[in-house]
């Protein structure tokens, strides 16, 4: 297993809201959770892309 990093980035004011460690497939490297007006947007550096509503945007614990 791997570790890549998780990231919550608020383009609206700038930061990045948190940030966590999980263990996931080898090869991937990293994962960035980009915040838009309404949607987060889950990128995995394959190229994979999955889109939550706000309401259900999950937590990574």
């Amino acid at each position: 297993m791997t570790q890549f990093a998780i990231f919550l980035y608020n383009r609206a004011n700038r930061s990045t809201a948190h940030s966590r460690v999980v263990t996931h497939t080898p090869g991937f490297s990293r994962a960035f959770l980009h915040v838009r007006r309404d949607t987060y947007s889950f990128l995995v550096c394959a190229g994979i892309s999955v889109r939550w509503e706000e309401t259900t945007l999950p937590s990574f614990h």
